[in-house]
């Protein structure tokens, strides 16, 4: 399965946990309707799981939607790896590649 556009008007926010060599790291992508980036994030996560990692970066997705004045415009998704819509790490390279950088950062990049 490859990534979905989110309907005509709403925001989505991909986000994705990540356990690699015993670190945790979690990213999200914001995208609107043509799929166009619009926010993201990548960071180290205390999460000891793959899946507590994307609990925490869905925390941090929530964050960054509210704080840049998205929740006043545009209905938000939220899609997560571990949601029954699993979108493969094949078909979310971006998502995958800043949980990863996430892991190897002391320190939470937003953009």
């Amino acid at each position: 399965m490859s990534w979905r556009f989110p309907p005509r008007g709403w925001l989505k926010f991909n986000v994705c946990g990540v356990v690699f060599e015993a670190k945790a790291g979690g990213e999200g992508v914001l995208r609107d309707e043509d799929g166009v980036a619009r926010a993201l994030f990548s960071g180290p996560s205390e999460a000891k799981d793959a899946k507590l990692a994307e609990l925490n970066s869905t925390g941090v997705a929530l964050e960054l939607y509210e704080g840049m004045g998205w929740a006043t415009c545009c209905p938000l998704l939220i899609e997560v790896g571990s949601n029954v819509v699993k979108v493969e790490h094949m078909g979310n390279e971006m998502a995958f590649a800043l949980a990863i950088a996430g892991v190897k950062h002391s320190d939470t990049f937003k953009a």
